[in-house]
């Protein structure tokens, strides 16, 4: 009835402006023609001349903890023997994702990222938002593989140290999920930080990814945004409303 799809209209709206807090403008829309949904994946979406993702392998343990891992196709997140002792490996990640212009309330945002069989053993994996240390005037730069600098286990730029090594996480974890004989693992982010990096892309320095389980001797291969293989990149998977 008229009065149903009235209300509906309102709900929408209502929602559609509560994640814009400074907008002064009140629109009136078709809820029905202002929902979105947007992929980010390096060569493929929104289209493929997309080059917006930024990641790296964060690798603890002499003569890695200040080395750059910043275009590595695929490498280990998890544990690894070196010489004496287990050290960790993690994976930093954040997307453009200013191709959203409109600013509207965040209904969803899923993280897809590939990588090689596990063990036979359960593993659980956590993502963590990153910031980055307050002297760092951007963000953290992804590198070149120890040419020209770039994030480390030690460093965000090379020069800044981590306020904490391995990346400032934001405890505690955004998502954890677990898996076991998989290939595609799905990272369910908070609306209200994807949100807040859509109206304040300063504040993207994205997330880390890490194992959580205490087992050292456990780790998988995680496939980066130069994978040759362009289904396997990081992919990044935004539903919101458009309100302004």
């Amino acid at each position: 009835t008229l009065g149903v799809l009235f209300a509906m209209g309102v709900v929408w709206l209502l929602l559609a402006l509560s994640g814009c807090s400074e907008d002064s403008d009140s629109i009136f829309f078709d809820p029905s023609s202002r929902l979105e949904e947007i992929v980010f994946q390096d060569g493929i979406s929104p289209d493929p001349s997309y080059s917006g993702t930024r990641d790296a392998f964060l690798k603890e343990g002499n003569p890695f903890n200040n080395y750059n891992f910043g275009t590595t196709p695929q490498d280990t997140v998890g544990h690894l023997y070196l010489t004496d002792s287990y050290y960790e490996r993690r994976f930093i990640i954040r997307f453009d994702i200013s191709e959203i212009t409109d600013c509207g309330e965040v209904l969803s945002a899923e993280l897809q990222l590939h990588f090689s069989s596990p063990s036979p053993d359960t593993l659980t994996l956590q993502a963590y938002q990153v910031t980055v240390p307050e002297i760092l005037v951007t963000s953290w730069l992804e590198g070149i593989n120890g040419i020209f600098g770039g994030v480390s286990w030690s460093t965000a730029d090379e020069d800044i140290p981590w306020d904490m090594e391995g990346g400032d996480l934001v405890d505690p974890p955004v998502e954890t999920v677990v898996t076991s004989q998989d290939t595609l693992i799905s990272f369910t982010l908070p609306n209200s930080l994807v949100l807040g990096w859509i109206e304040d892309p300063e504040t993207n320095h994205g997330v880390v990814i890490r194992l959580a389980d205490a087992v050292l001797e456990e780790s998988i291969i995680l496939h980066a945004r130069e994978s040759l293989v362009l289904d396997e990149r990081p992919l990044l998977k935004i539903e919101y409303l458009g309100g302004g």
